[in-house]
């Protein structure tokens, strides 16, 4: 198995409140990682991260509206600080664009709300390989319900319906027959919109 040479928290957002802000830091010190915070008069936070002997991280936590935000990158060298961040951004419903970074290649996760949507291997030279994509169909079910064009179509071919009934009454049976499949036909598309 590769070994993994960093983990990059390139586009990273977590929103806590108070309480969740002191299970953030329980989950780190859950892993046995050393973390202090500081806490500035305009109530923002900055949480260090101790990796390695001379080596910290810095996650600065701005107030807005009594949340706790941190928008910005970091970079873990350390698994368990790596693995730490992973679980904080899944249990606290983040999102992030996470490299792992490793020899000739790169992972690269999407998280969105705490959930991985999308991972894709990078290639040294340049090429790429989508591994795992997440289709919300729940999502996509009703973008289609909130479509207004398909009752659109609905109506229009009610319309033209009714107006090749009329036509129809006009007519004798002989000349009827166009028409007749014309009808069945939009009869068809009608059964499968409302469908």
């Amino acid at each position: 198995m590769a070994k993994r040479l960093a983990t990059a928290y390139v586009k990273t957002q977590i929103r806590l409140t108070e309480a969740e802000m002191m299970e953030f830091v329980q989950l780190f010190k859950k892993h046995g990682i050393d973390i202090h915070m500081r806490v500035y008069d305009n109530g923002s936070h900055v949480v260090v991260l101790e990796e390695g002997k001379d080596q910290e991280v810095r996650l600065s936590f701005e107030m807005e509206q009594e949340h706790y935000v941190f928008e910005g990158s970091c970079c873990f060298h350390e698994p368990a600080l790596a693995n730490a961040m992973r679980q904080a951004i899944s249990q606290f419903r983040g999102s992030a664009i996470v490299h792992r970074q490793y020899v000739n290649f790169t992972m690269e996760y999407w998280y969105e709300r705490g959930t991985v949507v999308r991972i894709v291997e990078r290639r040294a030279g340049g090429a790429e390989r989508v591994v795992y994509s997440y289709n919300n169909h729940l999502l996509e079910l009703e973008a289609v319900f909130r479509r207004t064009d398909v009752e659109a179509n609905i109506e229009r071919l009610r319309e033209e319906i009714n107006r090749l009934l009329d036509i129809r009454r006009t007519l004798d049976r002989s000349d009827a027959a166009d028409v007749d499949k014309r009808l069945a036909d939009l009869s068809r598309q009608l059964f499968v919109l409302e469908a």
